[in-house]
């Protein structure tokens, strides 16, 4: 398998569990709204408000759900957040050491290889 599939497998997966991760927040949300709206007294305009709050991002900003409701705005928080991870490739994970290495070592072999990485990088000749 050519590194290629490997990472268009690996993105697949990603986007795949991001998926499944925003559904099972949104099932959660429902279940601690409904959880929520029958165990407290709320007005029906901040009922309205959280039903919107997946939707509407201007629903955060709302001083009485802040006070009331703090798990479901967590959770909606997160329901937002979550796509951000989307933007991200999970190969950009990896981070820049590894491409540092490689290009070091790229067409340096024999015995003196490390003496040829380490005066590359060092002001003065290593003997």
């Amino acid at each position: 398998m050519t590194q290629d599939w490997a990472i268009r497998i690996g993105t697949a997966f990603a986007f795949l569990f991001k998926t499944v991760l925003v559904a099972v927040v949104g099932i959660s949300y429902a279940q601690a709204f409904w959880f929520f709206v029958r165990r407290r007294f709320i007005e029906i305009g901040s009922v309205d408000k959280l039903f919107r709050i997946l939707y509407d991002p201007m629903s955060f900003f709302d001083p009485r759900l802040i006070r009331r409701a703090t798990l479901l705005l967590v959770l909606a928080a997160v329901s937002w957040f979550l796509p951000i991870s989307a933007v991200f490739a999970p190969g950009i994970l990896t981070g820049s050491y590894a491409t540092l290495e490689n290009r070091l070592i790229v067409g340096v072999t024999g015995p003196s290889a490390p003496h040829t990485i380490y005066s590359s990088l060092a002001p003065f000749s290593v003997p």
